[in-house]
């Protein structure tokens, strides 16, 4: 029997080991984790109204996802959202190194491999919806990769869920259907070749019909081609713009392409059909924004990953016990998710002991302006900045500001933009909008602007925030 290094003694247990750095690294980050931006208090904001009043338009891609973090939020506050999150990352990126382990990687490259993988995602692994996605694509890339055809089955159900929780089932709608044209035009396997194309492509096109199982119906649909045919977002939002040198994520995932591009088209003989779709389609989609960085890092990475270890095969594949390398022992991992989530069930407390704790930020957040906005209600509706709109009606229930952070349109973001960077006709707009309050950063230009203003009196001031409302209402307001 060949000897057992102590790397392949471990390999075993590398997804678990793997998975639960993942965990812990998500809980070392968990006010980041949470608050990078307003997004999570929105949706847990509008999933509150969801399970109060129930759905209502407009349609809402991640309404799932809006309800699940309500609830986690009545059950353990910030600390349960952040422990959830945090298992879902351990359990993607344990899925991640187990497919490359079964695929025949060697354990050293699907170590450094997983790894990687961590540090494309690292940057969005966010509570918010998308995290969801995330894990629903290394389910899906394990799922295609299967050597049983009888286990693709499950992506019917499995979109079913996915589009409830998050527009994200379009990408992986798109990998799907790569996958199924590069095996149907050119399969990896042979046999049973006739049988295969004909399960996969019924269970894609079921997979396709599975995603009208939403509240909204077609309407779902519309709406993401909309969303992703709206070339205003595309142009205001950070997170939508092509990777950039600014960022170490964005930077290591433009080596890999640039290094990947060059290869794939020199060695493309050796490269099944579907392989080749699914990697050229996460990097084209990558380039197009780095927020996407983090799918690739389930879909195109782990497929680079598996050819490079074809050009450069294990030897051998020694046995620890009764077990390969490509099997995997999940006890580890498994503990220590379940004592994450029993963590999060009690709020972040064990024994009457703070083990999590996650504050607001009250230099990111206007933690004090927004309670003294409850004690003395505001004139019309309140204005303030997209990311302190999902803060807003997460602090104060019930009351909305005037933009909207899940559901807008092109001109309302156009508007918000004139108001936040006082184009010309700003002033008139906010007459024209009935908007009576202003919660805006302390040295922000339009705070300035209104403190010179003898229609505005800015009667709240703290190191975060500044408040400003109007002395005398429009006639309209």
């Amino acid at each position: 029997m060949p000897s057992v290094f102590p790397m392949q003694r471990l390999s075993v247990f590398l997804p678990s080991l793997l998975g639960s750095a993942a965990i812990a690294l998500l809980l070392y980050s968990a006010v980041p984790l949470t608050q990078s931006d307003g997004d999570l208090f929105a949706h847990i904001a509008f999933g509150r109204d969801i399970l109060r009043h129930g759905l209502s338009a407009p349609v809402s891609p991640a309404w799932g996802s809006a309800v699940l973090l309500a609830w986690l939020h009545a059950l353990g506050g910030l600390p349960a959202i952040v422990c959830v999150v945090a298992v879902m990352a351990g359990l993607a990126h344990a899925l991640v190194t187990h497919l490359l382990l079964r695929s025949g990687v060697a354990p050293l490259t699907a170590l450094l491999g997983g790894v990687v993988s961590v540090a494309l995602a690292s940057s969005h692994w966010l509570a918010r919806p998308h995290a969801a996605t995330l894990l629903l694509l290394a389910i899906l890339m394990l799922l295609l990769r299967g050597r049983d055809a009888r286990t693709i089955r499950w992506l019917i159900p499995l979109f079913a869920i996915w589009a409830n929780l998050h527009g994200g089932w379009t990408f992986g709608l798109m990998v799907l259907v790569s996958h199924t044209i590069g095996e149907v035009i050119a399969p990896r396997q042979q046999d049973s070749h006739w049988q295969r194309s004909t399960i996969l492509i019924a269970v894609t096109g079921l997979a396709c019909v599975a995603t009208l199982a939403t509240p909204y119906g077609i309407a779902l649909q519309r709406t993401i081609l909309h969303t992703l045919q709206d070339g205003a977002l595309a142009a205001t939002v950070t997170e939508y713009q092509p990777p950039a040198l600014t960022s170490p994520v964005d930077v290591l995932f433009l080596l890999i392409a640039l290094g990947a591009l060059p290869i794939l088209i020199a060695t493309r003989a050796a490269w099944s059909l579907s392989t080749t779709l699914i990697v050229l389609l996460s990097i084209v989609v990558s380039l197009k924004a780095s927020r996407n960085i983090a799918l690739f890092a389930f879909t195109g990475w782990p497929l680079l990953v598996m050819q490079a270890a074809k050009r450069h095969p294990t030897p051998s594949v020694p046995s620890v016990g009764n077990l390969t390398i490509t099997q995997t022992v999940w006890w580890p991992g498994g503990l220590v998710a379940a004592g994450v989530l029993l963590l999060g069930a009690q709020g972040g407390q064990l024994w009457q002991r703070e083990m999590l704790a996650v504050p607001i930020d009250a230099t990111r957040f206007p933690v004090a302006a927004v309670d003294a906005l409850q004690q003395a209600p505001p004139p019309g509706h309140v204005l303030t900045t997209w990311a302190w709109s999902g803060y807003l009606p997460y602090a104060w229930r019930g009351h909305q500001a005037w933009f909207d952070p899940l559901h807008f349109t092109p001109e309302r973001m156009q508007q918000l933009g004139t108001l936040l960077i006082l184009r010309a006709g700003w002033r008139g707009l906010l007459d024209r909008a009935a908007i009576g309050t202003v919660l805006m950063p302390r040295r922000s230009a339009l705070a300035l602007a209104l403190a010179d203003d003898h229609a505005w009196d800015c009667w709240y001031h703290d190191r975060t925030a500044t408040i400003c409302r109007r002395r005398s209402a429009p006639d309209h307001l």
